[in-house]
């Protein structure tokens, strides 16, 4: 799903300030002088986008407008937040179908258990798994919810085996009708603006991962206690992201992908041994195809990541016929076809692999005098000085750990799509590094949409396209958000 905002507006910031922000591009970069604000409308979009609803609902405020793509723009009030915040019907499922069953089963529960999930990055398509796939057809194909006879169904689910409680069970029929008969509901009548907001959001959020990258102050989770968390100029949400962002998580988060080829890489070769040995009973199935076009050095490194499986003397063998072209159909059909397979598993990983040879690329063009090194045999990564010691990640400068940090979080990230806000991303970025920054994040494919907020004319320097300034309407004074900077 491709992402595209058109605006975002608050009217009446503080009583007073009316700000509009106009998006013309993926990449977004506002700039405005030091006390105009820029903290606070970057924070406002991202409890709006983050479903954060209560923080932002402590903002001063009179109405916010947000228009993505080509649709409607959509402005609700503060009050209108507000009603939603403490309306017990704020989750969509219970509002359409379960208001009057949501005390009687603890259906308010459910809708909290779904909240904490989802703020997690899980769905609740394992609620789904636990109803039997007869019962998942009996709602689809049902004309009303309310036509359904739920305890019935609950009683013939267990009868199937299936513990999902009670509640949880209501709640996901209802969630599952919903999904097939979504098309039925759109044009429901709602007249709380923000509830149709609301909805849009949700979807946005099932698809994108939204980071906050606030102003950089202390990166490194060592740097401060638990308890100095408090003191922090950041709400909770955003203390929060900012101690994902340290050395450790990255750590981590490398160790995790790296396992993560390792494990696939183990299982496919299991699997691949079971499934060669029934093609070679009866005879059938041999291909070549990837053998026939694969570079010796390519086949090494798949042969050598299958680890003691097999050894240096016989991978050197095989390179060696592959550079003579030695391979025989007639003699070596069966060496010849269990290389195929192990090419074609190890290229099944290759859009990893592209991952952390992207990483490595753009983050050692920031890194002085030291780099990282993918060695995709062995599966490691890690940084060397020039002398070939290598270099733990606690020893980066400030500056070298935000960059590997942030570009970890964003290039890295293979499960969702990315909406990255930040705040000032020039502090601790020498000039030099701050006119390449933005630029080599706009480049990352996991990147659905980026907005920057700056005061430092390095940051857009070769994104002036991209860049305006934070319109601002306060008395009789205004100025428009949609206005290009130029190079006079």
């Amino acid at each position: 799903m491709e992402l595209t905002f058109k605006k975002f507006e608050i009217r009446g910031l503080h009583g007073y300030k009316d700000i509009s922000l106009n998006f013309s591009n993926k990449t977004n970069i506002f700039v405005g002088e030091n006390g105009l604000g820029k903290t606070t409308i970057l924070n406002m979009l991202y409890y709006l986008l983050n479903g954060n609803y209560k923080e932002l609902g402590k903002y001063n405020f009179n109405t916010i407008v947000l228009k993505m793509g080509e649709g409607d723009e959509i402005a609700f009030s503060k009050d209108d937040l507000l009603d939603y915040i403490d309306s017990p019907l704020t989750d969509e499922i219970v509002r359409k179908y379960l208001s009057d069953k949501r005390k009687v089963f603890d259906i308010e529960r459910v809708v909290k258990m779904r909240k904490n999930r989802e703020k997690s990055g899980r769905g609740i398509q394992e609620w789904v798994n636990d109803i039997d796939d007869s019962i998942q057809n009996r709602v689809k194909d049902a004309k009303k919810f309310e036509s359904l006879d739920l305890n019935e169904l609950y009683n013939l689910n267990r009868e199937h085996n299936f513990r999902i409680p009670k509640n949880f069970f209501i709640y996901t029929l209802a969630y599952i009708y919903d999904e097939t008969h979504i098309h039925h509901n759109e044009n429901m009548n709602v007249n709380n603006p923000f509830a149709a907001l609301s909805r849009k959001l949700n979807e946005i959020r099932r698809e994108n991962k939204i980071l906050y990258f606030p102003t950089y102050r202390r990166i490194e989770e060592s740097l401060f206690e638990k308890e100095d968390l408090d003191n922090l100029p950041f709400r909770e949400e955003i203390k929060a992201n900012l101690i994902n962002f340290g050395m450790d998580d990255v750590t981590s988060q490398i160790k995790e992908i790296l396992y993560g080829i390792k494990t696939v890489t183990s299982r496919n070769y299991e699997q691949m041994t079971t499934g060669l040995l029934n093609q070679y009973i009866e005879e059938t199935g041999f291909s070549f195809s990837f053998l026939e076009t694969v570079k010796p050095e390519t086949l090494r490194i798949a042969l050598k990541r299958l680890g003691n499986k097999v050894s240096e003397e016989t991978i050197n063998k095989i390179i060696k016929k592959i550079e003579k072209k030695e391979f025989s159909i007639d003699k070596d059909k069966y060496l010849m076809n269990l290389l195929n397979k192990i090419i074609e598993n190890y290229l099944e990983l290759s859009k990893t692999d592209e991952k952390i040879n992207s990483f490595v690329e753009v983050v050692n063009k920031y890194l002085v005098n030291k780099q990282y090194i993918y060695d995709q045999s062995s599966l490691d990564l890690d940084i060397y000085d020039k002398n070939g010691r290598k270099i733990e990640l606690s020893q980066l400068s400030s500056g070298e750990k935000q960059i590997v940090s942030i570009f970890s979080k964003i290039i890295l990230e293979d499960k969702e799509k990315i909406i990255a806000l930040f705040d000032e991303p020039e502090l601790s970025l020498s000039i030099e590094w701050q006119k390449d920054f933005l630029v080599d994040l706009s480049k990352s494919e996991n990147l659905n949409f980026l907005m920057a907020v700056t005061h430092s004319p390095f940051i857009f320097e070769n994104l002036f396209e991209n860049a305006c300034e934070i319109g601002v309407k306060m008395d009789d004074n205004v100025s428009y958000a949609d206005e290009e900077f130029n190079n006079d």
